[in-house]
């Protein structure tokens, strides 16, 4: 999760824990405790009225200690969120600050609710009303600065209070307030909204949440940078040392002591670091950087598009100024800090290290490391669920292959596929003929039964829909195939040449498939280690579709040379919703046939609001058709045609 987007739950957690125990609320004579599981009791119950109630009372009663006060807080902000009453949260946390001024622990949660809550409201009358329902004919607000401001506000009257409590300043307590401190200087202003980190925030104003615009609007940018030198932020002396809120957020996290603080200060590091220097930085101008697979690498190891040339402290990332290729520091390098997490024996920290750092080495196209990240988790931490993690290595490591999307092709031509292929030196194909005059019958069968209100069933399968005649695609994804072939048409074998670094490469196959007709074709490399398929049309004719006046003109031409197909059957089938006597809706069919003419043309009236599929045969074995075509036609309107003179 993003750093400026990790806010601790304390709303839901606080409430989780309420809600499991109330044996930790030791108070004066019990009686804060009992109310409490009293409130527990009725939000189980769904009564979040009374428990809200009860929840108020309990944070503003001297009686109860800190720690109850903070989660009964969390416990009415959870009832108002249920209830909708999110407009009163601001006066709640408001009130609760001001009963309990030294208790850091509710300043505390008062800033984390602040946080999670929706950071936009309505002025009207010179007041501000939290929330997007509570429209009252006021201006819809943007507040997130202003809340932001709130919550560093009431977290820096925390850390104060906090220490004079005698709070030991290296306890898991005081490093997660000084994390949650730098969640908050870090919220808005993470990703490409990282620039706004160069300002500091004035600590001194109070937040203004009437003589605001409507909605605010930041503009995204790419970290910035002068002279094509990142700017970055290194760690001050002292918060008030600090030249901006980049250095205020490096100072917070620097703070924390523990051992599990200090991993998460270094995972909040990495997490800024990486969504500012990382090469997905160049994600938009992925046009530029389209890795080449064909046989010339020497496009690839030269220039600033070669990733896979960087070394561990190098980078090719989009600044404010441009992309540039660069070196950073152990301090400022994302990689050399997540490193740091994956070291750790932490399985919280070190597991989504190792996952980050893999997808950082697949970025960068630099394989083998990626394999090396992805077995030093399964090694340590096992294969994850599902084994997904060891599919991942496999995929990297293992022979691989798939098929480019192919147009269609001429008959008595010689036909190509494009294959894409990585660690494999040979594949088998195997091509069969598609019957799609059995696709068709079936098709047709499945929506006349629909219109004879049947449930619905696809080649005597259950619930299936017939598939789009043209691609069918999702017939032939399973492992039995031979439900729609007719037989099997060719074979053929070559031999692929393997590229470093597991490496993708892609070419065209030669096939020997010339005569018209649907082929499924499946390739299998390296003695079945791997399997893809597709489809391939081979066509020897084409059938086209021209509105004209209340009716449509189909032409069936010769796929080589265009001209007409004379005498060809033209099948017409349609689908659609027809309004019964009862008048429901329910589904109905239309079906006839044309014959195209000398000149190779067919008319057909048709349905307005029908699915219509059109198939095209000739006595010699042509075939064309036009699938599941949405038409809507009518008569051409008139055009007056007068002479007017100036």
């Amino acid at each position: 999760m993003p750093t400026g987007q990790r806010l601790v739950a304390v709303l839901f957690i606080g409430i989780g824990a309420i809600m499991s125990t109330g044996a930790m609320m030791v108070t004066q004579n019990g009686e804060p405790e009992e109310r409490m599981q009293r409130a527990k009791e009725l939000a189980e119950q769904g009564n979040w009225k009374q428990a809200g109630e009860i929840y108020a009372k309990l944070t503003l009663d001297p009686s109860a200690d800190a720690e109850t006060a903070s989660r009964s807080l969390a416990g009415q902000a959870l009832c108002q969120l249920q209830l909708n009453q999110v407009d009163q949260l601001d006066a709640v946390l408001k009130a609760a600050v001001a009963a309990r001024p030294n208790d850091w622990q509710v300043l505390q949660g008062a800033a984390l609710l602040l946080m999670q809550t929706q950071h936009q409201g309505v002025v009207a009358d010179q007041r501000f009303t939290r929330g997007y329902s509570q429209r009252n004919g006021g201006g819809l607000i943007q507040t997130l600065d202003q809340d932001r401001l709130q919550a560093l506000k009431w977290l820096l009257v925390a850390i104060e209070k906090a220490k004079a409590s005698g709070l030991a300043e290296d306890s898991s307590k005081f490093g997660q307030l000084y994390l949650n401190f730098a969640d908050t200087l870090i919220l808005g202003r993470a990703g490409q909204q990282a620039w706004q980190l160069q300002a500091s925030t004035d600590l001194k104003a109070e937040p203004d949440y009437i003589d605001i615009d409507s909605l605010d609007y930041t503009p995204a940018r790419f970290a910035p940078a002068i002279d094509d030198v990142p700017i970055t932020y290194s760690v001050p002396d002292s918060f008030e040392a600090a030249p901006n809120d980049g250095g205020r957020f490096r100072w917070a996290i620097a703070q924390a002591k523990g051992d599990r603080e200090k991993l998460g200060a270094i995972r909040r590091w990495a997490e800024f670091l990486n969504s500012q220097f990382a090469v997905e930085t160049l994600q938009q101008d992925m046009w530029f950087f389209q890795r080449s697979t064909g046989t010339n690498d020497k496009g690839q190891v030269e220039g600033i598009a070669a990733v896979h040339t960087l070394t561990d402290d190098e980078t090719i990332a989009k600044l404010s100024t441009g992309i540039k290729r660069f070196k950073l520091a152990d301090e400022f390098n994302p990689i050399h800090q997540y490193q740091l997490l994956a070291a750790s024996e932490n399985k919280e920290y070190a597991e989504p290290a190792l996952s980050i750092l893999f997808q950082t080495f697949l970025d960068r196209r630099q394989y083998p490391k990626a394999a090396a990240m992805m077995r030093q988790s399964i090694d340590r931490f096992g294969p994850g669920p599902q084994n997904y993690k060891l599919d991942q290595l496999n995929n990297i490591i293992q022979p691989r292959v798939s098929f480019d999307p192919v147009g269609s092709q001429v008959a008595g031509k010689p036909t190509e596929l494009s294959l894409l292929f990585r660690n494999a030196n040979e594949i088998e194909f195997t091509a069969w003929s598609v019957d799609i005059e059995k696709l068709f019958t079936d098709s047709k069968l499945s929506y006349r039964n629909l219109a004879n209100r049947q449930k619905p069933n696809f080649g005597g399968t259950p619930d299936q829909q017939p598939p789009w005649l043209e691609s069918p695609g999702e017939l032939f994804s399973r492992p039995e195939i031979d439900r729609y072939v007719k037989g099997q048409a060719a074979t053929w074998q070559q031999t692929l040449e393997i590229r470093e670094n597991h490496w993708d490469r892609r070419i065209q196959i030669k096939t020997p498939l010339s005569k018209a007709g649907l082929y499924l074709v499946e390739g299998r490399v390296n003695k079945g280690a791997h399997k893809a398929r597709c489809l391939m049309w081979v066509q020897d004719s084409v059938l086209t579709r021209k509105p004209g006046d209340a009716k449509q003109m189909y032409f069936m031409s010769d796929a080589v040379t265009g001209k007409p197909v004379a005498g060809a059957n033209l099948e017409f089938f349609g689908f659609g919703q027809e309004a019964g006597q009862d008048g429901q809706f329910q589904m109905a069919v239309s079906s006839f046939a044309a014959k195209t003419d000398l000149l190779g043309i067919a008319t057909a009236n048709l349905k307005n609001n029908y699915q219509w599929i059109t198939v095209a045969r000739t006595a010699n074995g042509r075939l064309a058709l036009l699938d599941m075509e949405h038409i809507w036609q009518q008569a051409f309107a008139p055009q007056s045609i007068n002479q007017l003179k100036g």
